[in-house]
């Protein structure tokens, strides 16, 4: 039986439509995907939580901003 996700979210467009650098895209991308992160907890997510999936702290601003005007 398969667990329920929720909706898929291209990451890479997310974090680049932040205002994200390319290389630093392709990063976060792949650590949101592999810590199974979806657009439903995505509003719960915390700084401490992107900082430990290795997002800089500019980033983390960035991408705060972009999840408070999509949420």
């Amino acid at each position: 039986m398969q667990t329920k996700r929720g909706p898929q979210v291209d990451w890479f467009d997310f974090f680049l439509s932040a205002g994200c650098e390319i290389d630093d895209c392709t990063r976060y991308a792949s650590a949101f995907e592999r810590d199974k992160i979806d657009e439903v907890i995505l509003p719960d997510i915390t700084e401490s939580t992107m900082r430990s999936l290795g997002l800089r702290e500019g980033d983390i601003i960035r991408v705060s901003k972009a999840i408070q005007q999509k949420y």
